[in-house]
């Protein structure tokens, strides 16, 4: 343990600093924030420094590019809903506000990624408990750049089967955790057939798996 702590102090921290720029270093900062630290607990004070001594604006770029402004939050520490979160979006079959599609998805028993047709990671859910942990540093990443090195060629070979028109779907199943983890990933095609990205869905489905008989009375 000593040996590690040497190497970081003396190695990894000071050749990150003296590599990684400011911007970089907040992204960081911010991201690894929304994974939670296994060992400390962070600092929640508002005048957060970064390496070169510059501190954190009330007027912070969110992953849009647009700031936001402290007038926009509410006693209670939440933002307030913008406009464009009030108007409805018509969808086909119903119209929601942004607000209620952000709910919508995230209280969906699954894990939704969606990769556009360049490749390119745009959404993620952010339900309670995630299968596989992301932040929002991944959007506009290229997926292969998403995935263990040992998995890349399987995730470009669906990509390009997806893109071909060769295929639709593809799943798969693995247990992490004590937990059977389903995995699907779905091609996502316009209404002229022509391709427009990739859909991955994951799901816990232990419970699932031992489901017998029938259920029909709530029993709560």
């Amino acid at each position: 343990m000593l040996a590690i702590k040497f190497r970081e102090e003396r190695i990894l921290f000071p050749h990150m600093l003296s590599t990684i720029s400011p911007e970089h270093f907040e992204n960081m900062s911010r991201t690894a924030a929304e994974l939670a630290y296994p060992f400390v607990q962070p600092n929640h004070s508002s005048d957060q420094t970064n390496p070169a001594g510059k501190t954190g604006s009330a007027d912070q770029a969110s992953p849009s590019g647009k700031t936001g402004s402290a007038n926009q939050a509410s006693p209670a520490g939440k933002m307030s809903p913008t406009e464009d979160e009030i108007a409805a979006v018509n969808l086909g079959t119903g119209a929601l506000s942004l607000e209620q599609i952000k709910l919508v998805f995230n209280h969906l028993p699954v894990d939704i990624t969606y990769v556009d047709e360049h490749n390119k990671v745009r959404y993620f859910s952010a339900p309670k408990k995630r299968i596989f942990p992301r932040t929002t540093a991944v959007i506009g990443r290229e997926v292969s750049n998403c995935h263990p090195p040992e998995s890349v060629h399987v995730v470009e070979k669906i990509v390009e089967s997806f893109r071909k028109g060769q295929q639709d779907r593809a799943a798969f199943w693995i247990r992490m955790r004590g937990e059977m983890i389903y995995i699907q990933y779905f091609a996502v095609r316009g209404a002229e057939g022509e391709y427009k990205g990739v859909l991955e869905v994951s799901q816990e489905i232990s419970e699932i798996q031992s489901l017998e008989g029938e259920k029909r009375l709530l029993d709560w």
